[in-house]
């Protein structure tokens, strides 16, 4: 569908709208390798019915004829079940990768119609040239070489499937990807921890001095109730630390070099203990320091990144427009990831400083998480009596940094299974033609002696090369996909073997259930039955 805007301007990245691309290029291709293997399916099974016709004296014309009308039928209701398919899904796909498109059911019919045309167009090409190309005797005589599978269509399976198993072998990669970020130690206390906001914008001294002071002695009685609650473990104000700090330029004060740009955040004195950051060195900042105005933390990135080896005999310039800034460390705190696991952890510095007006910060017992939301809704009720109270959890903040790859993961999940089914439904129509072919062989084995188990290895053993050598074509391709997602994330999964190893049995497993229906059919016919089939 066109759009004037580019989609990845506004919703993900450049990077996910080419592996969307990429993934909607493999199912197309499985598509057009199952169309393939139907219409080869088709042509064997029309074979003799054509060539009895041709006995009987149907000309070339009442032959193509016939084609076309079929074609015409299959064109009808394909077309109706992919436009009503469409129209289902076409919200769900939407809501699920987060865009706002206007649907247009006749501009979606109208190429529904040319994409359907064109399939429709192709199949009465192959089936009449192929069928007319055939000879009467030819046709006629079972199990000649015209009626084994084809190579081609044997190749044609193995490429759909091969196809299918990269994008499974992606989804769980994909998958195990999305499970480290949502699980792996970020150096933060996650849990336990709401945001919300209390007061407004206070007013400045100069547009109200006397409301400033009441706010204020408000403020302070509301932090000290906060603090007093005995199911609250710790109160800060200010923002949480993901995605939310800003540039400034800073350098060493008795260095020589330009200033660069690194990150900034600005705390108070109790944001350690919400978060649970740990001091690796020096202290932290504290109400009983005179100083705090004139000092900074570091993480540890940050003291590597500028070469100090000592704190105390180190001070940093930040540049500033009324001039530069001298400020002493008085810490050094471990790193923690204050920014999505895609980055490495990045040299930051932590300033002593917030405002009244900014939002609370709580982190509660794990049991007591009711009474203290119940605590705050009364406590907020008193300070804005007409304004309702609300709240976020700091882990669903963290967990939402993620949700582009969530939908990615959803998105690939999905098309995956299409492309199972559709990879499914040619070595469907693969072991369909071949057991058909083959069930005067399955009545003489079994009269010898054959059980369904043999009879089933016997039948199934030549499918399963095939998918074996879909296996071995896809593994470096897919690994090689894969390898590529991965290298944008400075935080990421290693692809183990075991991966390879649960993909191919999980494919084997679909194989042998798509062929056994088939062949195990076959085999609990009466062989009288089989001898007799045509």
């Amino acid at each position: 569908r066109p759009v004037e805007v580019p989609l990845y301007s506004k919703k993900g990245d450049l990077t996910n709208q080419r592996a969307m691309q990429l993934i909607a290029v493999i199912i197309l291709i499985v598509i057009v390798l199952s169309f393939a293997n139907l219409q080869t399916t088709i042509q064997l099974t029309m074979a003799d019915r054509i060539g009895i016709k041709k006995v009987m004296g149907a000309s070339r014309l009442s032959l193509g004829f016939e084609l076309m009308v079929n074609g015409l039928l299959y064109f009808c209701s394909s077309l109706v079940v992919a436009f009503l398919v469409y129209e289902l899904m076409f919200p769900y796909y939407l809501h699920l990768m987060g865009l706002d498109l206007d649907q247009d059911p006749m501009f979606d019919l109208q190429v529904l119609s040319l994409v359907l045309s064109f399939f429709i167009a192709v199949s009465f090409s192959i089936s009449f040239f192929k069928i007319m190309g055939v000879g009467v005797t030819e046709s006629l005589v079972v199990n000649t070489n015209l009626f084994r599978v084809p190579i081609t269509q044997r190749i044609l399976t193995t490429l759909q499937y091969a196809l299918a198993i990269v994008l499974l072998f992606s989804t769980s990669v994909i998958f195990l990807q999305l499970r480290y970020m949502l699980n792996k130690d970020t150096g933060l206390i996650q849990s336990n921890i709401i945001e919300t906001n209390i007061f407004e914008l206070f007013p400045s001294l100069r547009q109200d001095s006397v409301k400033r002071i009441e706010m204020l002695n408000l403020h302070a009685r509301v932090v000290n109730q906060l603090k007093e609650n005995m199911d609250i473990i710790a109160v800060s104000q200010g923002t949480i630390p993901i995605n939310n700090a800003y540039t400034q330029s800073i350098k060493r004060a008795d260095s020589d070099n330009d200033f660069e740009l690194m990150h900034v955040m600005s705390v108070d004195t109790d944001y350690g203990d919400v978060f649970g950051l740990e001091v690796i060195d020096g202290i932290f900042f504290s109400d009983s320091l005179e100083s705090d105005d004139n000092a900074v933390v570091i993480n540890e990135s940050a003291m590597r990144h500028l070469n100090i080896e000592r704190i105390d005999d180190t001070e940093l310039l930040m540049h500033m427009p009324g001039g530069d800034i001298r400020y002493s460390i008085i810490g050094v705190i471990k790193d923690f990831h204050f920014q999505h696991l895609s980055h490495k952890v990045k040299p930051l510095i932590l300033r002593n400083f917030y405002y009244a007006d900014k939002s609370f910060i709580v982190r509660h017992k794990a049991e007591a998480r009711k009474r203290v939301l119940d605590f705050m809704d009364r406590l907020h009720r008193d300070i804005n009596p007409n304004a309702a109270f609300t709240f976020y959890d700091f882990e669903d903040k963290v967990n939402a940094q993620y949700a582009n790859e969530k939908r990615m993961s959803n998105v690939v999940n999905g098309f995956t299974l299409v492309a199972i089914l559709l990879a499914s439904s040619g070595l469907f129509t693969f072991a369909y033609h071949e057991t058909k072919r083959r069930t005067k062989e399955i009545g003489i084995r079994k009269v010898i002696g054959a059980n369904r188990i043999q009879i089933l290895f016997v039948m199934g053993k030549s499918l399963l090369f095939n998918i074996l050598v879909a296996l071995l074509l896809a593994s470096p391709i897919a690994w090689y996909l894969m390898d590529v997602w991965l290298a944008d994330f400075a935080n990421r999964v290693e692809i183990s073997w075991w991966v390879f190893v649960g993909v191919s049995i999980v494919t084997c497993l679909l194989a042998v259930t798509t062929v056994s229906w088939q062949t195990l059919k076959a085999a609990r016919m009466n062989p009288v039955e089989s001898l007799r089939y045509e």
